[in-house]
């Protein structure tokens, strides 16, 4: 197991880490340059990932009291673990989220357009929502959060490719809803 802990500095990590289960935090971010791969649960608190990385392991877990940026390729279980973001906000500039399950919490925008490969999504967030996936999509129940929930803001989900199933509500309060799903 490997446990970064960079409370008090900036902490970078370049290279390759492959273990069991990766812990990273970090009060002022922790950055990643290189591939972490780990046949156990990824989790991190406070950390930015450059454009070189690339997270895989069973589950990933990311948390940030601000804006949750990423630009790496993230792997969860092979495609089939699950995935959680909680931050103020997502902003996916580059690289590709490929797993079973993904969850959204927080507030802020959040804003994933890349030719992401997700199974089943659950959000409970206050703000925006602008999707993109690449792959049959669910909308679904997972863990307590059900459905997708914006509080009042905008939703835009886009399916460059398979269909979309509704099987829990999307409440957007008094937020547009538009769906982008070429074969319904």
């Amino acid at each position: 197991n490997v446990l970064i802990d960079g409370s008090s500095f900036v902490s970078t990590v370049a290279g390759t880490i492959n273990r069991a289960a990766i812990t990273l935090h970090s009060a002022n971010g922790v950055r990643i340059g290189g591939v972490v791969t780990g046949t156990g649960l990824f989790t991190s608190t406070g950390v930015n990932f450059l454009n070189t990385a690339s997270i895989s392991a069973s589950a990933i877990t990311l948390t940030h009291t601000g804006l949750v940026t990423f630009s790496a390729n993230l792997t969860a279980g092979a495609g089939a673990g699950a995935a959680s973001i909680t931050g103020a906000g997502v902003n996916q500039t580059d690289g590709v989220l490929k797993a079973g399950t993904l969850l959204l919490k927080g507030t802020g925008t959040f804003t994933l357009n890349k030719a992401n490969l997700v199974g089943k999504l659950a959000a409970d967030i206050h703000g925006p929502l602008s999707y993109t996936n690449n792959i049959d999509l669910v909308v679904g129940l997972i863990g307590s959060t059900s459905g997708i929930s914006t509080h009042d803001a905008p939703l835009h989900l886009t399916l460059t490719n398979g269909n979309l199933l509704v099987n829990q509500a999307i409440t957007t309060g008094t937020g547009a809803i538009t769906f982008n799903v070429p074969n319904g």
